[in-house]
C-alpha cells in the first residue's frame, strides 16, 4: 500500500503531537478512587466550617470565578479558549459526572461533606471529551 507524501506528513504530525503532548502534560493517571490524577491542576483541600457552602469553597481556588451566592451562582474557570459559546465547567462529584449545571450541583452536595476540590483545566480535561472543554471540576466527599 503506498502513501502520497501528503497522507505520510500528516500521520507524522499527529504521531509527533500525540507523543509530544502526552509527555508534557502527564496525562493518562488515575488515582487511587479513580479519579484523574491532577497533576500542575489548582486545588483546595477543606477544612469544614459549618458557615462555607460550596460557592464559597470555590471561591478559594485560584482560576475559578463565581458570581452570585448559593444555587444561581455562576461558575467559570479561566482558561485560554472554549470551542462553543457555553462557559460552564463540568462537575464531577466523587468520580460521577454530575453534569455542568451549578443548581443541581449545589443541591446534591452537602458543604460539610467535602473533602477536596479540585480544577482540571486544558489538555487534562482531555478524557472527558467536549464535556470537559471549558474546564472540569472534580469535588471529592467523605461519605464516598
Amino acid at each position: 500500500m503506498e502513501y502520497s507524501n501528503l497522507s505520510l506528513g500528516f500521520l507524522l504530525t499527529i504521531c509527533m503531537l500525540v507523543s509530544v503532548g502526552c509527555a508534557t502534560t502527564g496525562q493518562g493517571g488515575v488515582s487511587s478512587d479513580g479519579t484523574p490524577s491532577a497533576t500542575n491542576s489548582n486545588s483546595v483541600n477543606v477544612v469544614n466550617n459549618s458557615s462555607d457552602s460550596l460557592t464559597d469553597y470555590l471561591r478559594r481556588i485560584v482560576g475559578v470565578q463565581v458570581q452570585g451566592q448559593g444555587p444561581n451562582a455562576r461558575v467559570t474557570v479561566r482558561q485560554k479558549s472554549s470551542f462553543n459559546s457555553n462557559t460552564t465547567p463540568l462537575f464531577v462529584i466523587n468520580g460521577i459526572r454530575a453534569g455542568k449545571n451549578f443548581a443541581s450541583v449545589y443541591n446534591l452536595v452537602n458543604p460539610s461533606d467535602v473533602v477536596e476540590i479540585k480544577v482540571l483545566k486544558g489538555p487534562e480535561t482531555s478524557m472527558y471529551g467536549m464535556d470537559g472543554a471549558n474546564g472540569v471540576i472534580l469535588i471529592s466527599t467523605g461519605g464516598n
